[in-house]
C-alpha cells in the first residue's frame, strides 16, 4: 500500500477490475444503462447501484429481468431477491449502498455506479463487488460532467479511469454478436 501525505493509507482497489467513466447526466441514464449492460456485462451479474430507494425500484422496473434491493424492502424479501441473484435467475440487481453493505456474492462480472459516491470509501465499497477471487470485472461510472468530484476520487484511490462515451451502436452489436457466438458454440460442443 501507499502512504499519502497525511499518512492514512489509501484505500485499494483490486487491480482486476477496468475502472470507467461516462459522462451522462442523470436523465440520459434510463436510456444509457442497458447498452452499458449488453457491452460490458459478458453476459454475467451486474449489479446497480443508485443513491435513492425511487431510483432502485425505477431502474428495476426498467430493465428486464432486474430487481431491486434497498431499505424498504422487508428482510425475508431481500434474502429471496439475493437467492435468485446468487443462483442466476436473474443478472441484475440495482440496489442503494444501504442495502449493498455487506453483500458477498461472488461471480460478479459489471458493476455500475449511477453516480459518483460521496465518499472514496463508498466508491472502493462497491467496486469491490467484482473482481474477487482472480476474476475480472468492470466498474462503470457515471456522472455529470457539471458537477463530480471524479479527480478526488481518482487522487484519494489511486485509479486511473478510463474515460469512455456512452456505447455507439456499433459497439452494441459487436458485444450481442459475441455473446450469440458464444451461443452458437455452447450448442455444438455440448
Amino acid at each position: 500500500a501507499t502512504a499519502d501525505l497525511v499518512g492514512n493509507e489509501k484505500m485499494k482497489a483490486s487491480t482486476n477490475v477496468r475502472h470507467i467513466i461516462l459522462p451522462c447526466n442523470s436523465t440520459a441514464r434510463a436510456q444509457v444503462i442497458p447498452d452499458i449492460i449488453r457491452c460490458y456485462s459478458s453476459g454475467g451479474r451486474t449489479i446497480i447501484f443508485v443513491e435513492k430507494k425511487e431510483s432502485a425500484s425505477e431502474f428495476a422496473g426498467l430493465l428486464p429481468g432486474a430487481r431491486a434491493l434497498h431499505g424498504d424492502i422487508q428482510q425475508s424479501q431481500r434474502e429471496i431477491t439475493l437467492k435468485g441473484f446468487r443462483s442466476g435467475k436473474f443478472l441484475t440487481l440495482v440496489a442503494t449502498n444501504v442495502a449493498a453493505r455487506g453483500l458477498d456474492i461472488n461471480d460478479v462480472q459489471l458493476i455500475i455506479q449511477c453516480e459518483p459516491p460521496r465518499d472514496v470509501e463508498a466508491y472502493i465499497h462497491r467496486s469491490g463487488r467484482t473482481g474477487r477471487a482472480g476474476n475480472t470485472g468492470v466498474v462503470v461510472m457515471l456522472y455529470d460532467p457539471r458537477r463530480s468530484n471524479i479527480s478526488k476520487i481518482e487522487r484519494e484511490t489511486g485509479i486511473k479511469f478510463e474515460h469512455v462515451s456512452a456505447p455507439q451502436p456499433d459497439e452494441i452489436a459487436k458485444a450481442i454478436g459475441g455473446e450469440a457466438a458464444e451461443l452458437i458454440f455452447d450448442v455444438f460442443v455440448m
